[in-house]
Formats: C-alpha cells, sequence, structure tokens
C-alpha cells in the first residue's frame, strides 16, 4: 500500500516495540505465545540468541556441568574447568587474547576496562564515539553523549571526551593525556554505521603512537555475528582490550573482557582485589560458553551464516529507497523515514516476525536473526519480510 492511505496518527500512538505477547517456549528459530502462535525470531534477544533457543549442543553442556556442580565461590579461588578451557582456547586462536578476566554482563566489561584503562596508563581521559552506547551502569552510560539517556544520572564520570565515529580528522583528539579509547568495530546504536577504508588501522596507529589502549566493545558482534568469530578480524586491527558478552554462554548470561596476560594481570595488586564480580564466569553459562565455541570452531556455522546473509542481502537489495547496512547476519534496513519504520516494525509483528529499532537511528529496522536458521527458514523469512516492506514503501 502507499504512505497516504496510513493512518499515521494512530501509528504514532501504538507501542513502539509491540511484542507484548506472553511466551509460552522457544525452539530453535521461533517464539510462541499462550494462544500457540508462532513468531519468526529476527532479533536473537539483541544478539544474545546467535544459536537459536535451546540448541542441543549447548542444553547437553548446560546439564553435564549441573550434574557436576553449579556454583562453588567467587573470585577464583579454585580452578573451575569451564572457566579455564574457554579461556585457553581463545588465547590460543588469539594469542593477543591471552588473558581473560570472567565476568557476568556486557556493562561490567566496559567497566572493567575503564578501570584498567587508568590503572594502566596513569591517566585519566577516555574517549568514546558520539551516539554510542556500551552499557547503562553509571561508568558505561558516561561514554554516552545523549542527554535523553543520561541526562537524568548527571553527573557522571568526568574526563570523557566524545569524538565521530568512522573520521579520521578527529583522531588527532587521541592524545598522551588519553588512557583509551572504547569503541565499536561497527556502531550500532546508529543503525550500523560502518566506517570506510582504513578508519580501524589508522585508529589503532593512533593509539598505538600516543600510549592509550584501544578497547573494542564485541559486546554485539561477537561470536559468529558478522561471519567471524569476532568482527575487528574483518578490518584487521587488533584491540588491547575486548569486551565481550550477550552470546558467549548460548542464552545464560556471561561475559569476559579480554587482553594480553601482562595487562591483565594489573587487576590482581595494587590493589589486590583489583576488580570483583561474584558471579563471573559462573561454571553453567561457562560450559555453555565452551558449547558455543565449538560450535563457531568445529562445524560450518560461520559459513553458513556468510551465505544466509548474502540471502538476505540479495532479498532486501530490491526494495526501493531503503538502504542496506550490512555485515554478515547483522542488519540494518534504513528506511525513508521514522513513521514507516513504525509502520514496518508493527506490520511485520502482525505478520509473525519479531524486528527490532536502534537507539539513535530512528528510521532504522534491525535484523539479527540466528545463524542457525535453515536455508529454508531464511528463504522464508526473507520473503516475507520483503513483502510487508514492499507494501509500505
Amino acid at each position: 500500500m502507499s504512505t497516504e492511505h496510513i493512518d499515521w496518527s494512530r501509528v504514532a500512538k501504538t507501542n513502539p516495540w509491540p511484542m507484548g505477547f506472553e511466551v509460552s517456549k522457544a525452539e530453535g528459530s521461533y517464539i510462541y505465545d499462550q494462544a500457540g502462535r508462532r513468531y519468526t525470531d529476527l532479533l536473537s534477544g539483541i544478539c544474545i540468541n546467535n544459536f537459536g533457543h535451546r540448541h542441543p549442543a549447548i542444553l547437553r553442556a548446560y546439564q553435564d556441568q549441573l550434574d557436576q556442580y553449579s556454583f562453588t565461590m567467587v573470585y577464583g579461588e579454585h580452578r573451575q574447568h569451564t572457566q579455564a578451557i574457554w579461556a585457553e582456547q581463545v588465547a590460543v586462536r588469539y594469542p593477543y587474547l591471552s588473558q581473560s578476566y570472567l565476568l557476568t554482563t556486557g556493562t561490567e566489561t566496559v567497566e572493567a576496562a575503564m578501570k584498567l584503562s587508568r590503572r594502566v596508563t596513569g591517566r585519566t581521559e577516555i574517549i568514546s564515539m558520539k551516539r554510542s552506547y556500551h552499557g547503562s551502569t553509571q561508568g558505561s552510560l558516561s561514554l554516552m553523549d545523549d542527554l535523553q539517556f543520561t541526562g537524568a544520572y548527571r553527573p557522571l564520570i568526568p574526563n570523557v571526551k566524545h569524538i565521530e565515529f568512522g573520521k579520521l580528522e578527529h583522531l588527532d583528539c587521541i592524545t598522551d593525556r588519553t588512557a583509551a579509547v572504547i569503541t565499536e568495530v561497527y556502531q550500532s546504536a546508529t543503525g550500523i554505521a560502518i566506517p570506510e577504508g582504513d578508519y580501524h588501522m589508522r585508529l589503532r596507529e593512533r593509539c598505538t603512537q600516543v600510549g592509550a589502549l584501544l578497547v573494542y566493545d564485541e559486546i554485539q558482534t561477537g561470536f559468529g555475528r558478522c561471519g567471524s568469530i569476532f568482527a575487528h578480524e574483518q578490518v584487521a586491527a587488533r584491540p588491547d582490550l575486548l569486551c565481550l558478552a550477550k552470546a558467549m554462554g548460548g542464552g545464560l548470561p556471561v561475559a569476559a573482557l579480554c587482553g594480553e596476560r601482562d595487562l591483565l594481570g594489573k587487576f590482581t595488586h595494587d590493589p589486590v582485589f583489583g576488580h570483583i564480580s561474584s558471579m563471573g564466569g559462573h561454571p553453567v553459562a561457562m560450559a555453555g560458553a565452551v558449547a558455543v565455541w565449538k560450535l563457531l570452531i568445529e562445524t560450518d556455522l560461520l559459513a553458513h551464516s556468510v551465505a544466509m546473509g548474502e540471502l538476505w542481502r540479495d532479498g532486501l537489495s530490491s526494495l526501493p529507497q531503503i538502504t542496506l547496512r550490512q555485515r554478515g547476519l547483522y542488519i540494518s534496513v534504513v528506511l525513508p523515514s521514522a513513521r514507516q519504520l513504525d509502520v514496518a516494525v508493527s506490520q511485520l509483528h502482525e505478520a509473525g516476525y519479531l524486528v527490532g529499532r536502534f537507539f539513535f537511528e530512528p528510521r532504522a529496522l534491525r535484523i539479527t536473526p540466528p545463524l542457525t536458521m535453515s536455508e529454508q527458514e531464511v528463504r522464508e523469512s526473507v520473503e516475507g519480510v520483503c513483502r510487508v516492506l514492499s507494501e509500505i514503501m
């Protein structure tokens, strides 16, 4: 249908996230409500359920760990095998991530990175990107420049400077006063902004030049979302610290701050408890993390997700008047107007597709489906989503 047939006043009053059903169960690529209606999950819990719902290998790992023990003691007083296995596997594949500090949530990893960068460098200035989002605790929130999110909680952490993501001319703002630059590889909140050229290599060079740490927040882009295990592999720029969470545990909360052993080792002294997380690296969640790692390393899931991303690209690119921003199954469809996005989200929900939005791009539709969707499921989803969007455009 054409836009003149849309009652925009009605759309403006509707819930922008029209998902208010009660979940009955979830399996694979689908979520079911209490009435038995099936919804195709094209959000993956905002990049948490990268491997779908109730993946058998992940469920089996949880149960095997529960059969041994659930939780024993905080702060790493004794060795726990799921933690050790995961950290060793990461270190073997990525030697520059030789140490992992296991936590619970993504915002904890950002907080830890902020603390550690100041501890290591002796500097106080932290640089983040305008219109970025790194979490909602006080430190992470301080990395945001948007008053809509931060105004009610000020004063925030001091000495945080904001620059434009992807702008080479702003790299000169990184100086010998800078402790760390905290950024994403592809900026999510702006509808998946993808910098041009060698931006990340130049950013890496600038941080090295002035002695600042480069911290990549891969809380959303990690664990296969963009077609590689970590997105920074695609830009050939190694971080000093890497923040991980969301899909790491296969559906249970767990997170990690990773980096060189000498760097993370600063948390062990002066003070002795440099950073603490009571439930960090919970053994059951870490069993899921080990299972997730095996799926990425020992199966063809990454190649499959890249191929499925190409199906989405081919279908969405055929739509008029849209801008597609995509890496693998990390997809943003920018529509001509915010009002059209309101209609799209509502009508896709009515058609049985769960999609989402981005904080700072009111025209962008978020599509982040499970990596495990079959080719048939993907083709059906692409056809259905494109059909609804073509009626709106």
